[in-house]
This record gives structure tokens, C-alpha cells and sequence, in this order.
């Protein structure tokens, strides 16, 4: 089963229900793969790992940086990964700069920002933790390498606009570009995300789809959710998520994912 954070398996006040908690640990038990999909770093899930002890189980995997990284928890090895090649990277810096967009280049370890945004209002606003943050000029955002994906952050109204502009999208078009927030265009190789994620896995552990459930609650977590014969969203998904669901559930502050788990629970054939 692959399960969202933010907004899914976490509720408003950033917490794991205790409902949650159990459910994820009778499916762990059972032998069921529990897969933690997110546009965080692997590191920013780590004590939601802790928290579910996912670190115990052989069946725990984390998808993290919007599933363009594939790590087995217990043994903390990477299993696979798409990274953005120097000139990806270059083009998406380039495309920041035309429109004057903040782009966070995430690698394993670092979030990085052209020090031209070092006071930008809008990256003040949006992005909490600017400490883990670091500034650096253009030359050396053109030679970062191993970068998982781009994080382009914008005024949803301004992306819409954006978004029809024939430079913009004709340049978004040659990558996997999805938002996990309505002002957050994640951007990463083409034919990456969470649903590619879930199709390597399935794969590499030969599982149908139909032995697949996946739960979300963003525009991230469509490809998962079309990836798995049992699909749902939380209460609190959009509209377009809930489109793509076969079930809908309650909210992420109403323990939606342990609700998706009971509804499993009565299916024989779920092995992920």
C-alpha cells in the first residue's frame, strides 16, 4: 500500500493518529508492503518512519522527492532513483530566471536556491524551514549534479497563467511536472514520480495492480492513484484527486488512511 504525508497520512497539526498508527502496524505485521510516498527529502521522513517504526519491517520502503528516490527502510539502501542531468538543470534555472520564479534544487542533502532569492517574499512565506536552505549564485546552480528534482515555488494564480504560455509549458513539457501544493510545481525527469515509483516497485517484487492500493490527497499523488486497482482519497483531497479515486474517504484529521485500511482488510487478494 502506498500512502501520501502531507495532507493524507498526516493530520493539520502534523501528527499520526493513533488509528493510523495501528492500521499501517497490522499491515506491516501481516506482511504487506508499506510504501511512504512524498515530495520530501528522505531525511524530512525520517521521523515519520520512526514514528510508524517502519525501520523494523523488511516490507517498509520510503518514496521520497516526489518518488524520484527509492530507499528500503530497514536496511536504508537506495534502491533506485532518477536523478536531472546538469543540463536539466541548467534549462530549469534558465526558466527561472525568465520569469522570475524561485526554484529549489533538491539533492539528497541540500535544498538549494539561487542567491538571487535570498529575500524573496513569497519563498518567506511558503517555505518553512528556510534554514535547511542554501543560497548560491548562478554559476554554481549550473554545475550542481545528482539533483532529484526541482521545486518551482509561484502564485497559483500566476502559475496558471504561466502554464499557457508556450515557452513556459513548452520547456515543463519535456519533464515530469506535477504540484504537490497548488503554488508548488515539482519538476523531475520525464517519466518519474510517485505512479513510476510504484511501476519499479511492483516490478522488482512482482505485484500486480491489482494487488495495489495507494491513498492521496494532491495533484502528485494522481499517477499513484491510476498505478493502483484500489485507489482512494482523503476527504480533504481535491476534486481532481477525487476524480481518479475508486474510494473517498474521510479527512486527513478524521484518520482517512486507517478508514482505506479497514476497507481493505475485508480483500483477500492486497499484497502491497
Amino acid at each position: 500500500m502506498a500512502i501520501d504525508i502531507d495532507g493524507t497520512l498526516l493530520n493539520d497539526n502534523q501528527q499520526i493518529s493513533p488509528s493510523n498508527i495501528e492500521s499501517i502496524t497490522q499491515l506491516l505485521l501481516s506482511g504487506v508492503y508499506i510504501v511512504l510516498c512524498s515530495g520530501r527529502a528522505t531525511g524530512g521522513m525520517e521521523h515519520i518512519a520512526r514514528e510508524l517504526d517502519l525501520y523494523s519491517y523488511e516490507n517498509a520502503l520510503l518514496a521520497s522527492f516526489n518518488g524520484t528516490c527509492i530507499t528500503h527502510a530497514k536496511s536504508n539502501t537506495e534502491l533506485f532513483s532518477w536523478e536531472l542531468s546538469p543540463q536539466d538543470v541548467q534549462v530549469i534555472n534558465q526558466l527561472s530566471i525568465d520569469f522570475d520564479i524561485p526554484v529549489i534544487f533538491n539533492t539528497r542533502a541540500h535544498h538549494i536556491i539561487n542567491y538571487r532569492y535570498c529575500d524573496h517574499e513569497f519563498i518567506k512565506k511558503k517555505i518553512k524551514n528556510r534554514a535547511d536552505i542554501q543560497y548560491v549564485p548562478d554559476g554554481d546552480i549550473n554545475r550542481l549534479d545528482r539533483v532529484l528534482k526541482a521545486s518551482l515555488v509561484v502564485e497559483s494564480t500566476k502559475l496558471e497563467k504561466y502554464l499557457l504560455e508556450l515557452h513556459f509549458s513548452g520547456i515543463v513539457r519535456d519533464f515530469h511536472s506535477t504540484r504537490s501544493e497548488p503554488w508548488l510545481l515539482e519538476i523531475s525527469v520525464l517519466n518519474s514520480g510517485k505512479g513510476a515509483a510504484l511501476h519499479y516497485l511492483s516490478n522488482a517484487l512482482n505485484i500486480k495492480n491489482s494487488e495495489i492500493a495507494s491513498i492521496g490527497n494532491q495533484e502528485n499523488d494522481i499517477p499513484m492513484l491510476t498505478h493502483a486497482d484500489f485507489s482512494f482519497a482523503v476527504g480533504n483531497a481535491t476534486d481532481a484527486v477525487k476524480s481518479h479515486a475508486r474510494y473517498i474517504t474521510s479527512t486527513n484529521n478524521q484518520s482517512g488512511v486507517s478508514e482505506a485500511i479497514r476497507i481493505l482488510s475485508n480483500l483477500s487478494l492486497l499484497a502491497f
